[in-house]
């Protein structure tokens, strides 16, 4: 069994490593984008707890935003899907900020909105797998 769930997980490493190699060279670079346009999917995955929230929140309050958001920009260019940040999406929003920092990714043209959702549902997984 342990020899089958280290491979899974070196699997896991590789398709990871290579989901990135494929994203960076896409990467548009860093900017800030207004909290309206960021549409957050369904991911099941853990989010923080109250206590931790709060302390999250706090931090933004006092300190901004510290690490971007990671989003891919919609086909048609209105908007973006969350990828990851979603405790810190929860907060700016909480706290009324316009604007949030975040790393933006262009996906693949040919690829459609609900196509980009299904890859940031999967990158979502992968980045919260580890």
């Amino acid at each position: 069994m342990k020899e089958m769930e280290q491979k899974l997980i070196e699997e896991m490493e590789l398709k990871l490593n290579e989901l990135f190699r494929k994203l960076l060279r896409k990467c548009e670079g860093v900017a800030y984008v207004r909290v309206s346009d960021i549409e957050e999917i369904d991911i099941p995955i853990r989010m923080h707890n109250e206590k931790e929230f709060a302390i999250l929140k706090e931090c933004i309050k006092t300190d901004g935003i510290l690490q971007p958001l990671i989003l891919i920009e919609k086909k048609k260019r209105d908007g973006f899907i969350l990828v990851d940040g979603r405790g810190r999406l929860k907060a700016a929003k909480e706290l009324g900020l316009k604007e949030v920092p975040a790393l933006i990714y262009s996906y693949h043209e040919e690829y459609d909105d609900e196509s980009r959702k299904e890859e940031a549902r999967y990158l979502a997984l992968m980045l919260n797998a580890f």
